[in-house]
């Protein structure tokens, strides 16, 4: 039945196609949100989101507070919810071993505040 077949494979391409297009509508939801919470916080929560759009969304933050130019920034910590990966497949994290490598990458200092946050140090 290759027309059953054929039927099936494009509804499935049309709904990963949906479900992709959904999840970034809801990463610039969830990051436009953040940018409007008190920005005394420093804390972006992460742990909701897939890896790639995890990573987009730490630049960004990362990116404003410090061109910011704000002096509370200078010295502080940006706190970065992770998550432990307790929902993740097996129970372990694929967002914070990425970010911890991103940060690496960037020369950026952080240390783990507990397993599902990390504290970045903002220069």
């Amino acid at each position: 039945m290759p027309a059953v077949a054929s039927y099936y494979a494009q509804q499935a391409l049309y709904h990963g196609d949906a479900s992709k297009d959904y999840n970034e509508v809801a990463m610039e939801l969830l990051s436009e949100n953040s940018k409007k919470e008190d920005s005394s916080s420093y804390t972006v929560d992460l742990h909701f989101l897939h890896v790639a759009e995890a990573l987009k969304v730490l630049d960004g933050h990362l990116k404003r507070v410090l061109e910011r130019g704000d002096e509370r920034a200078k010295g502080g910590f940006l706190h970065v919810i992770t998550g432990r990966g307790l929902k993740s497949i097996n129970g372990i994290s694929r967002i914070k071993p990425a970010v911890e490598a991103y940060l690496k990458q960037k020369k950026i200092r952080f240390e783990e505040a507990n397993p599902g946050m990390l504290k970045v140090r903002l220069q």
